[in-house]
């Protein structure tokens, strides 16, 4: 069996996501019937999302990433473009899985944030919290530059502490 996850409504007010353990696509759209859903959309959990789930970045990983999302969304590019360029930048094999498990999230038409949350080991909730401000007040290449000044500096007083 299978693992499948889900978007469906029963209502225009009422929408559920989800996941679903069955044999195929058409056993979901079977089950959520049944349920009184219809399906929005069904897609197969990779193992690469899967595996992302528990991934961790080291934290001046995860400060050069913002730092360059920002820069990149400041030069005009749209977020899915961002991440792609910065995943074909990038260096580390559990960066770039993470990255293209959160573009996946924005082409099934989850906001940045909302992707991003499917990942707490990696982003903090402040971390997500920040973005989702951002998004909501168009200010969003503002609050990654703010959330990558912050991690910078909260890695050097890491350091500073250690040593």
């Amino acid at each position: 069996m299978a693992k499948f996850a889900y978007k469906a409504k029963r209502s225009p007010a009422e929408i559920t996501e989800g996941a679903i353990e069955a044999d195929s696509e058409n056993a979901v759209i079977n089950k959520l019937n049944q349920s009184g859903y219809y399906p929005i959309w069904i897609r197969e959990e990779s193992i690469n999302a899967a595996k992302a789930r528990i991934l961790r970045i080291k934290p001046k990983s995860l400060a050069d990433f913002t730092r360059r999302v920002s820069d990149l969304l400041e030069s005009g590019l749209t977020i899915y473009n961002t991440l792609s360029v910065v995943e074909s930048q990038s260096g580390s094999c559990d960066l770039k899985t993470i990255i293209c498990c959160v573009k996946d999230g924005i082409k099934e038409g989850k906001c940045f944030s909302a992707a991003l949350k499917q990942y707490p080991g990696v982003f903090s909730e402040l971390y997500i919290n920040v973005i989702h401000s951002g998004e909501e007040s168009g200010s969003m290449k503002e609050a990654l530059a703010g959330m990558a000044d912050f991690l910078d500096k909260s890695e050097d007083m890491r350091s500073k502490i250690i040593a």
